[in-house]
């Protein structure tokens, strides 16, 4: 449903509608904003706080995995049980998104 500024000020229960689809807000003929239900707007917002989690993982396990590569020989046992502790942090998070 496409509609413009000026129409949703006159008319509020345009906004009802926002509940059975999206509604593209137009101005001067070119899309503006996109009005959403709250429940898929939650829906959005948990999406996307799951991909930064994600990306933030993979990215601290790529961090940790080049950095134990380059100094794998010279890990002691301390060093590897605190890598092997953030590389599991690290796989949980990964997981719990997953699901």
């Amino acid at each position: 449903m496409k509609i413009t500024a000026t129409q949703i000020k006159q008319n509020s229960a345009i906004l009802q509608e926002a509940l059975k689809e999206d509604i593209v807000v137009t101005r001067h003929e070119k899309p503006f904003v996109v009005i959403v239900g709250y429940e898929k707007y939650r829906e959005m917002e948990s999406l996307a706080q799951r991909y930064k989690e994600e990306k933030k993982a993979r990215s601290m396990q790529s961090l940790w995995l080049n950095s134990a590569k380059e100094s794998e020989k010279s890990l002691n046992e301390e060093d590897e049980e605190l890598f092997d502790d953030i590389n599991d942090q690290a796989a949980k998070i990964l997981d719990r998104n997953d699901a």
